[in-house]
């Protein structure tokens, strides 16, 4: 089954399956992408790896085009306006196309 849902792009970290990862999030595109997810898709997102870790701007040609499913399980607002985020990793998955680019990725 294909499904079109959020994504994110991960720098300094490799999201493997079967685990969980948990990371700091502040990018405003990345942010709108958790939004979505615990919205609309019942907190699953896709986390993508970023080649290039210094890309602040990340685009899709900046991104491997694979990624893991995950489910969002724990979100805390820091006080710098940054949310700490716990990924359940769930399974490796192929971007086939990316949907949009704004205000957040989403990906096929």
């Amino acid at each position: 089954m294909i499904e079109i849902l959020p994504a994110i792009a991960v720098r300094k970290e490799a999201p493997i399956p079967n685990n969980d990862l948990r990371i700091e999030v502040g990018r405003e595109i990345s942010l709108h992408a958790l939004n979505l997810a615990e919205t609309k898709y019942d907190s699953n997102i896709i986390l993508l790896l970023q080649e290039n870790p210094a890309v602040e701007a990340v685009t899709p040609e900046d991104i491997l085009p694979v990624g893991v499913l995950a489910k969002i399980t724990l979100k805390v607002k820091l006080p710098s306006g940054n949310y700490k985020v716990k990924f359940r990793l769930l399974q490796r998955v192929e971007i086939e196309d990316f949907i949009t680019e704004t205000p957040c990725f989403t990906v096929k």
